[in-house]
């Protein structure tokens, strides 16, 4: 009932109520990311961003923040609308750095990659998918390791350069062999098809 209780709790419009709205609209925002609905998603989480910015939760909450800026970002990302995600991720970015949050670095560096490529700057993906990669060892994560190196793989394959892409998907394979993620394997094994198909051989 998170979505019926944000709605509520936002029309209520009570500062005392602001810590649950904030919990409420995350959870919902998350339900609609899950469901595809962005742009309810977008509301919800803006909503909870604003709720923030006006110092109206309790300290308790505001520690979610980065999580909720990185939801949003994603959203924007995925809405097509590059500005706004484009500005969210750097927050996103300052918020795990002051908190030396490197796996939350991994995903910001990926997803601003991938933002760079969907932009058409497939050349300036590749530094923040370095960054990710880096991030994402020093945290022991190597499920964000591979999925890194699948879009990195692509952005190499965008730049004329076959095979270092095949370097890279290869190794991801090889780190996903031991992890048990079969979604993860076929990402990787896909990324792969599509490189052969393209590059060759058959």
């Amino acid at each position: 009932h998170a979505t019926e209780l944000a709605f509520h709790f936002v029309r209520a419009n009570a500062p005392a109520l602001a810590p649950k709205s904030v919990r409420y609209l995350r959870r919902a925002g998350a339900d609609a990311m899950a469901m595809h609905a962005d742009r309810e998603a977008a509301r919800y989480l803006q909503h909870g961003l604003d709720l923030i910015d006006r110092g109206e939760p309790a300290s308790e909450d505001t520690s979610a923040t980065p999580e909720l800026v990185e939801q949003l970002a994603r959203v924007r990302q995925r809405l097509g609308e590059y500005d706004a995600s484009r500005t969210l991720w750097l927050r996103a970015r300052d918020l795990y750095a002051a908190n030396d949050d490197h796996a939350g670095l991994a995903r910001v560096e990926r997803r601003s990659g991938m933002l760079a490529f969907w932009s058409g700057h497939a050349h300036l993906s590749i530094g923040h998918y370095d960054e990710a990669l880096a991030h994402a060892r020093v945290a022991g994560k190597p499920d964000i390791e591979a999925r890194t190196m699948i879009t990195k793989g692509m952005a190499l394959m965008a730049l004329g350069k076959p095979e270092e892409a095949k370097r890279e998907v290869h190794a991801a394979l090889d780190l996903v062999q031991d992890l048990g993620d079969v979604g993860l394997r076929a990402r990787v094994e896909h990324a792969l098809v599509v490189i052969y198909a393209y590059a060759g051989p058959a």
